[in-house]
């Protein structure tokens, strides 16, 4: 079981959370275009927000920074956390700048990350939040809001998105690597904030 649940965790990592969030939501909500020229900007982008920090941890890691790639120990997450602020943080001004006229739904799915990593940097100072369980309560608070906001029936995927974040936090607690409320605690700060931000379409 240990085995599962490490590729359960490998396979749902946070890193690779934004990027399935936007093709999901582009997917499944006819409302949100994007034009083909800014779409593959996007998805470099996003792609490019995806294999950095995993490079930047690895070179932690083998620096001695680190102590495991799961950033296990919370005393060691602050710098994991500035790198991968900073790099959605200067995506995010790319974007604005680049790709003038996105759907307001669409900055608002950044703004909302951005300042997600920001909260979750600072509760992690004195407690050890489950990114892994905030990553997939963003997906759940996006898919709700943009459910109500353009009247779609979201429920089966909720129904989804619910039963593969309780098997997430399973793996994460499998491995020890969190315990309960810590995975409870990341998957409600990722869904309210995100939810706020796409529904009442608030970007920075």
């Amino acid at each position: 079981m240990q085995d599962f649940a490490k590729v359960v965790s490998f396979i749902f990592h946070p890193l690779w959370m934004p990027l399935i969030t936007l093709l999901l939501v582009l997917n499944v909500d006819p409302y949100l275009f994007i034009p083909e020229s800014y779409y593959w900007f996007l998805m470099v982008v996003l792609i490019i927000n995806t294999i950095a920090p995993a490079l930047s941890i690895f070179v932690m890691y083998k620096m001695g920074h680190i102590s495991s790639l799961e950033v296990e120990n919370r005393k060691q997450r602050f710098l994991p956390f500035i790198l991968v602020t900073f790099y959605y943080a200067m995506s995010y001004g790319i974007v604005r700048s680049k790709l003038g006229g996105l759907q307001v739904e669409v900055l608002s799915l950044f703004s909302a990350l951005i300042v997600t990593l920001v909260i979750c940097m600072l509760i992690s100072i004195r407690y050890k939040i489950s990114m892994h369980l905030m990553a997939h309560g963003a997906l759940f608070g996006v898919l709700i809001a943009l459910g109500m906001r353009h009247s779609l029936n979201v429920l089966g995927l909720l129904l989804l998105v619910t039963g593969v974040s309780a098997l997430v936090a399973w793996a994460r607690i499998k491995l020890r690597v969190h315990i309960d409320h810590q995975t409870l605690v990341g998957w409600g700060l990722g869904g309210l904030v995100h939810f706020i931000f796409v529904y009442f379409a608030w970007f920075i």
